[in-house]
């Protein structure tokens, strides 16, 4: 949306009237926030309402790849990364196609990125016990 502003030259001139640059990209990027946002919780929850209506556990914890990236509030976080990253390229570049793909690429790989190192921010705990303990 911003890179497409510059392109059309429609940015220059509302730069340049009395309110803040600040301002207009708020105004700009309210609505598709609030909209993604809105969009995500909706269908995180028919997620999780349809998890529940199986029979078994779909996968069995929470933590594994398909359910945590895809439920919860990870998933609100990662769609506004993605338009936060978009429109700090765009403003950038200053082309929409170039933008749309540099955004892509950043937000794919930070998301992989982070799938990577998910394992590691885990606190370590270790336990001891001798064999025979009522240990459950």
């Amino acid at each position: 949306m911003v890179a497409r502003e510059w392109e059309s030259n429609t940015a220059k001139p509302s730069w340049t009237q009395s309110y803040r640059p600040s301002a207009w990209l708020t105004a700009r990027l309210a609505v598709p926030a609030v909209l993604v946002v809105c969009g995500i919780t909706v269908l995180s929850a028919a997620l999780t309402w349809s998890r529940d209506r199986l029979g078994g556990p779909y996968p069995t914890c929470w933590y594994e790849v398909s359910v945590f990236g895809a439920s919860g509030t990870v998933t609100a976080a990662s769609a506004l990364l993605g338009l936060s990253i978009g429109t700090l390229a765009g403003l950038t570049l200053r082309r929409t196609v170039p933008a749309m793909a540099a955004g892509l690429f950043v937000s794919g790989l930070v998301t992989v990125v982070l799938g990577m190192l998910r394992d590691s921010l885990w606190p370590t705990m270790r336990d001891t016990f001798t064999p025979g303990d009522d240990y459950i």
